[in-house]
């Protein structure tokens, strides 16, 4: 008996028939082999009747595609022994135009006519493969993207619910990032930082623009790092804001650099004149700043090895001692300008020559040499008692402070140089005060024995000539000889007077005969007296007067010459 065509009889009376006849999914009813039932959709996408799909040579696996039939056969055969398959499943139907179509089916077993019928709906899903096939190629390149950006890199939507996350994040907060899909903040970082990135994402969603903020993030490991992070609006079609991108990049070691720096150059401006004690704060600083066990400047000094900057110096610390086996001479007498890094120690020939590392259990070294005037003259080093690996940053850091100390052994030197100079000044002053001390006294001895001599020539005039004198004079000379015993005796007087010698001491540019005219002047004798007591004549008498005045300053003055010669006695 030929099945009845449910397109054209009774599907237009009965509203359900009605109904699955014009549904856009294919539907069948499947009973022995054979199809009891088809709709219009399966007859269009298949291209067959349900009198072509029930003919003798019809085979319904003809209208599925060879590379699925491997999976219809294995389903079937499941459901001929009982088991359970899945009722929804995806497989490619062949039309009788031999096109391939991609169909969604949904299989339920129903009772019919005393057995089981299959009961199918089939949905074209090509067109919804295709996009989802782009949709996945798309988020696959998109994730290619994220994940080949070394950043830590996100996509979030208008509900800043992260869409999608680079490994990188993931990293950072310890969550796989196909785990972290559909989050938002407040699920995966501590509340205040999950508070301050939602206000970030809603200012930037608001304004439509750019954000750039430093702001801090715990990592998996709880440890708060520095990121330096750019959040970017995303539109659709219209322009409209629908999401945000952002990029954040880990700047912990450059916010570290930044401070210690600071601390280095607040060290600088804070020095004090004296270079060993900013000696002492550069290495205490450096010891800070690494967070070593010790730090230390061993400077060479008259052959021994001594430790002129110590920072967390252990007790019983010797600072002072023979170079050799230590690793700072080493570091001083090799060629190298870099940091020298020494790990393991105690498996290094240093536990024998080194005397400390074996007896405080030092396990790392790292050490800068210092130089002055171009020469090694120390070194400077932090210590560790456990594994130390330095950064590129503390090597700068070590660098900065080795220089700073150079300057301060050129200081330290030159006030040596100084010191030793000021001493030699002040041994050199205080012979010359003792030379001038001796010559004061040789001076005072010598206007002693002058004075001294005065007297005895004095005392010699007055016993020895002058009595003998007066003599001649009452022996009854002539007139001239009478003149000549005058002039002697008044010579004799002159020679010495005090007159004479005050005279020749003020005015010592006076000549012989200049001082005697004054003499005589200061006497109240006439030029015309003393032409004829000098034997010469009135007018040279008169010359020198002359010059006397000149010499004595009262040329073109009324000044009195013998009152002012008087004024001299």
């Amino acid at each position: 008996m030929a099945k009845k065509d449910f397109h054209t009889t009774e599907s237009d009376s009965n509203p359900f028939l009605l109904m699955v006849e014009n549904a856009q999914d294919a539907i069948y009813i499947l009973f022995n082999g054979k199809f009891e039932y088809i709709n219009r959709k399966f007859s269009e996408i298949f291209q067959i009747t349900l009198e072509e799909a029930n003919s003798p040579d019809f085979n319904y696996f003809d209208l599925i595609a060879p590379e699925s039939r491997p999976f219809i056969e294995n389903r079937i055969d499941k459901i001929n022994k009982g088991e359970h398959v899945a009722p929804t499943y995806e497989f490619t139907v062949l039309t009788k135009s031999g096109r391939k179509v991609l169909m969604e089916a949904s299989v339920s077993y129903i009772p019919y006519k005393g057995s089981i019928a299959a009961h199918g709906i089939l949905r074209d899903i090509t067109e919804r493969k295709k996009v989802e096939d782009m949709l996945h190629e798309t988020k696959r390149q998109q994730n290619a993207i994220l994940d080949n950006i070394p950043d830590i890199a996100w996509l979030k939507d208008g509900d800043s619910r992260y869409i999608a996350v680079n490994e990188p994040f993931g990293a950072v907060c310890g969550i796989k990032p196909e785990d972290i899909r559909g989050k938002t903040d407040i699920e995966i970082w501590p509340k205040e930082l999950a508070e301050k990135y939602k206000e970030d994402d809603t200012t930037v969603l608001q304004s439509g623009k750019r954000k750039r903020i430093e702001e801090p993030l715990v990592n998996s490991f709880g440890k708060n790092i520095w990121v330096e992070t750019v959040k970017s609006p995303i539109y659709d079609g219209s322009g409209n804001v629908i999401g945000t991108a952002g990029i954040a990049r880990d700047i912990t070691e450059q916010k570290i650099a930044h401070e210690q720096l600071s601390r280095v150059n607040e060290c600088f401006l804070s020095f004090v004149a004296d270079p060993i004690e900013n000696i002492q704060r550069l290495t205490s600083l450096l010891g800070e700043i690494m967070g070593a066990t010790c730090a230390l400047y061993n400077r060479l000094e008259k052959g021994m090895l001594c430790s002129i900057g110590k920072w967390h110096t252990p007790q019983g610390y010797n600072p002072v001692d023979k170079p050799d086996g230590h690793i700072c001479y080493d570091l001083i007498k090799n060629d190298l300008d870099s940091s020298v890094i020494v790990r393991d120690l105690q498996n290094t020939s240093y536990a024998e020559t080194d005397p400390n590392v074996a007896r405080y259990g030092l396990h790392t070294y790292v050490g800068q040499k210092v130089k002055c005037g171009g020469v090694a003259v120390g070194a400077l080093c932090v210590v560790f008692q456990d594994d130390f690996s330095p950064s590129e940053n503390d090597k700068k850091i070590m660098g900065i402070i080795a220089s700073a100390l150079s300057i301060q052994e050129d200081q330290y030197r030159a006030e040596e140089v100084l010191k030793t100079r000021e001493k030699e000044l002040f041994f050199k002053s205080r012979n010359l005060e003792e030379m001038n001390t001796a010559l004061k006294v040789l001076l005072q001895r010598r206007d002693i024995d002058s004075k001294e001599f005065e007297k005895r020539v004095l005392s010699n005039v007055k016993k020895l000539i002058t009595p003998y004198l007066k003599k001649l004079k009452k022996s009854g000379m002539k007139t001239d000889q009478i003149i000549y015993a005058d002039i002697i005796e008044n010579n004799l007087k002159e020679i010495i007077s005090p007159f004479s010698r005050n005279i020749s001491a003020k005015y010592m540019d006076f000549t012989p005969q200049e001082i005697q005219i004054a003499s005589h002047i200061k006497e109240g004798k006439t030029s015309k007296d003393i032409a004829k007591m000098l034997d010469i004549t009135e007018r040279t008498v008169n010359f020198h007067r002359e010059n006397i005045r000149n010499k004595l300053g009262l040329k073109n003055k009324k000044t009195n010459i013998r009152s002012f010669l008087l004024a001299l006695s």
